[in-house]
């Protein structure tokens, strides 16, 4: 049986908190508390949830760029918490990252040629004139003419800014793309022209999203399947139709219910989303969601639900099924 590219297995990180650990107990945030899914080529999984759900720091796992506390990240069959420094450098030819924020993460002093450029020629895939040629067929590839090779970051628009940050991404090549909100800082219609050049790009060149975000709307226009995140887990996961039309989940059926609804003759099914998420430092015990649900049973504040699949690979953590 073929391995999926990106395998996650009960990873977890934990932070500690400032100021504790000393002639007190040890706090520990705990951002992502027994996380596992896999990614295969060519799909976009869906991460959503409220602020604060550790769905970033996943990204953030996966990209290397912090050590998980424990569990398993498995990219084409190598684990990457135990790569060294160098096996990370390599591997992030494969695994690159498109930001929230595209004007925070392009160099404001660079030009946008030069920022799409410098990938190429830190992994040397070129340079001299073969730099410039591949870097004007990056600048079309996202839509930008080549002459926007010569503009800084601040003479660019934020769908501009976020083209850019999507050729940087491209330029070396990637299996994978970890999406961390890449749309959320821009303007509604220009949202919808980078989701669809991202999925246009996709199709092409068969690249893998990892698509990161709080907004529903979003997530159900790009994504094959939906992991569902609450408080540092994953509460449902599944396609992108079981998910929208038929979710199991409390929490998933909480958060599509808060969805507005354009038209007033279209009723919807209100499920209370009472209080405020739970402190990560001390989570409540066994369903960390029984505390703001309605259909809260004795059973869900002693035992943890495990994701059980409900049927067709669809998967809920939850003591009502």
């Amino acid at each position: 049986m073929q391995r999926s590219m990106l395998e996650i297995k009960n990873l977890k990180k934990y932070f500690p908190v400032k100021g504790s650990g000393f002639l007190r107990p040890r706090a520990l945030v705990k951002a992502v508390d027994g996380v596992s899914f896999t990614l295969d080529k060519g799909e976009t999984l869906g991460l959503v949830g409220e602020s604060g759900c550790g769905k970033s720091t996943v990204g953030r796992l996966i990209l290397g760029l912090i050590r998980p506390t424990e569990g398993e990240i498995y990219f084409q069959g190598r684990n990457i918490p135990g790569m060294d420094r160098e096996e990370i450098r390599r591997m992030r030819r494969d695994i690159q990252l498109v930001f929230q924020d595209p004007y925070g993460s392009l160099d404001p002093r660079m030009k946008a040629g030069d920022i799409v450029g410098e990938a190429l020629e830190i992994h040397r895939i070129a340079k001299g004139k073969d730099k410039e040629k591949r870097v004007e067929e990056l600048l079309e590839l996202v839509g930008l003419k080549p002459q926007y090779k010569a503009r800084y970051p601040h003479q660019l628009s934020g769908g501009q800014r976020q083209r850019i940050a999507i050729a940087r991404a491209l330029a070396v090549g990637p299996r994978l793309i970890v999406c961390d909100e890449p749309v959320s800082s821009l303007d509604v219609s220009v949202q919808a022209q980078v989701i669809d050049l991202m999925q246009e790009l996709q199709q092409r060149l068969g690249q893998a999203y990892l698509f990161i975000s709080h907004d529903l709307g979003v997530i159900r226009h790009i994504s094959d399947r939906v992991a569902v995140m609450y408080l540092g887990r994953i509460v449902e996961l599944a396609r992108r139709d079981q998910v929208f039309d038929r979710p199991a989940h409390p929490y998933t059926r909480a958060m599509l219910a808060a969805v507005p609804v354009l038209s007033p003759h279209l009723k919807k099914e209100r499920v209370p989303l009472e209080g405020e998420v739970p402190n990560a430092i001390n989570p409540p015990g066994g369903c960390r969601f029984h505390t703001r649900c309605v259909h809260a049973l004795p059973v869900c504040s002693e035992v943890e639900p495990a994701l059980s699949d409900l049927g067709g690979g669809h998967l809920c953590a939850c003591h009502l099924f």
